[in-house]
């Protein structure tokens, strides 16, 4: 119990390193929105057993009694409808009751909730180029692409079609909202992305992999990016930082109550570190001395 209330109180602090705080946007009797910051698990799972002591790894379902009033049937809360990855933070649905449950896991399953998120990815993403690419130039043939194709949204954009977990069909589509410069990459662009599917890592796949432009951070897909780059005789990019975080974020989520069927859109605002890390690429700033002499080395 000490545990959990320690985590509690860490998650809902005023003052948090990856800017956001544990907070409730939108809560009845059936169920809750919350703002799930990044760096902690969803729920458990077997990754989050760990061997030392012997302890599990706490994670937000642990904690969201805490937060939330108790269901009307003074039962448990229910753990959330989906996971947001450990380092991805944003929107969450939560079901307070099984009904809830239930009925989000049948939104999900029928694709009747609409997610948004929000990334900084770097490099260029140009979604006319990428509409118009012949097929042995989008990706190396390792990555499983069936399709770019344009879509009708303000903005333009384009869906983007590819297989993953085994054959599965991933559809994200994909917007870019603006473009700043940075001393590091050249470019970061801020995209916006809503996934059809809900596949693992369909996201960062959709911009590593297709776009040839990783998440700020990603450090899982950034070697793909480099791939594609080169299969498009484009140069690599810098080394990933790790450390500073994963750039993505879901900023939006919109569903039918799962009681009354009334529609529910909840969004939340860009965390504060997405402006920084834009304010600061120009600069240089966001690398330290150290990274800079590192990056130069191979150079000499």
């Amino acid at each position: 119990v000490l545990r959990v209330e320690r985590l509690f109180l860490e998650l809902t602090a005023e003052a948090k390193p990856q800017g956001v705080r544990l907070e409730t946007l939108y809560e009845d009797d059936d169920m809750a929105v919350v703002l799930k910051p990044p760096g902690i698990h969803s729920t458990s799972w077997s990754g989050t057993q760990r061997s030392e002591f012997g302890r599990t790894e706490l994670c937000l379902s642990d904690v969201l009694p805490l937060l939330l009033s108790p269901p009307p049937s003074n039962t448990s809360v229910s753990p959330p409808g989906y996971r947001l990855d450990a380092r991805v933070g944003g929107v969450l649905a939560v079901a307070k009751t099984r009904h809830a449950l239930a009925s989000l896991s049948r939104l999900f399953a029928s694709r009747s909730v609409s997610k948004v998120y929000r990334a900084v990815v770097a490099g260029h993403v140009l979604p006319e180029l990428l509409a118009s690419m012949p097929p042995e130039q989008l990706a190396s043939a390792d990555f499983g692409f069936l399709s770019v194709e344009s879509v009708s949204r303000p903005g333009g954009g384009v869906r983007i079609e590819q297989h993953l977990e085994g054959d599965k069909l991933a559809t994200t589509e994909l917007t870019v909202l603006r473009e700043d410069p940075c001393s590091v990459n050249g470019v970061l662009s801020t995209l916006e992305l809503r996934p059809l599917t809900g596949r693992r890592h369909q996201l960062r796949t959709a911009c590593a992999q297709c776009c040839g432009a990783p998440i700020i951070g990603d450090d899982l897909y950034h070697d793909d990016a480099n791939a594609v780059r080169a299969n498009r005789g484009l140069g690599p990019l810098p080394p990933v930082r790790r450390k500073a975080g994963l750039y993505l974020q879901a900023v939006e989520l919109a569903l039918p109550h799962p009681r009354t069927g009334l529609p529910l859109v909840i969004s939340c605002p860009e965390m504060p570190r997405f402006a920084k890390l834009r304010s600061r690429a120009a600069s240089g700033a966001v690398w330290s001395d150290a990274e800079w002499e590192a990056w130069r080395a191979p150079a000499r």
